[in-house]
């Protein structure tokens, strides 16, 4: 029947949790567990352009940029704007992203803050952001279980840029683009700044920071609530 089978679903869901981390680390496949530490992932930009997918690695660096600009994530100011605050500072995070044969699909590269540089009353305030419990994917397993109901899964890619931020944050320029943005910023400006008198001030939010959480929740509180839904 629909209760037995919801039932044993939820019996799944039990079962799992009293695995241990050692025990269900065994149970990894080999491209599972190379999806998990993967010796090509760069841990800094220099590493990364001097291995040996360089060419990925930078072609993945310019799809995050595009990503960046289109989305009006940052400008770049002058320093001198950003006199008297700390500078968030930021770096890059690389992943190969792989199938599941194991076998490499693509090379992502995320621009990340350092939230860790951030200070408190000044460039951030309130950090909480609801986030689902276990709990609730397995009511919400078990009702489409008994009810027949089709369940559908949404991915936002690179969600929390869309978060607006209501903090002014001034952050360092990244590896890789200083040399690029000032050129654009001088092009734009007639001027001739050297990337060191300037820095990025944000608009969005990025990983990394310690609102981002909170502000794509509301973000996308607004968003649902304009469609008409309304929060049980």
């Amino acid at each position: 029947s629909k209760l037995a089978d919801s039932l044993r679903l939820e019996n799944r869901f039990e079962l799992f949790d009293d695995v241990d981390d050692d025990s269900n680390a065994d149970t990894f496949s080999l491209s599972e567990s190379a999806c998990i530490v993967d010796d090509d992932e760069p841990r800094t930009y220099k590493a990364a352009v001097q291995s040996q997918h360089a060419k990925q690695w930078e072609d993945a660096i310019d799809s995050e940029h595009n990503s960046l600009t289109s989305n009006n994530t940052f400008e770049v100011v002058p320093r001198a704007l950003a006199h008297g605050r700390t500078l968030v500072g930021c770096r890059w995070v690389f992943k190969v992203k792989r199938g599941e044969d194991g076998l490499v699909d693509r090379y992502k590269a995320r621009l990340v803050a350092q939230g860790f540089t951030q200070r408190a009353g000044i460039d951030f305030s309130e950090v909480f952001a609801p986030v689902a419990r276990m709990q609730t994917f397995r009511l919400l397993f078990n009702l489409a279980v008994l009810f027949d109901l089709p369940l559908w899964q949404l991915d936002v890619d690179t969600a929390f840029l869309y978060g607006l931020l209501k903090e002014t944050i001034y952050m360092q320029m990244p590896d890789g683009l200083a040399e690029r943005l000032a050129a654009r910023y001088n092009a734009k400006h007639k001027t001739n700044c050297k990337p060191s008198d300037l820095v990025l001030k944000l608009r969005k939010c990025l990983y990394g920071l310690k609102q981002s959480g909170r502000e794509w929740n509301e973000t996308l509180d607004n968003a649902l609530s304009s469609l008409g839904f309304k929060r049980c």
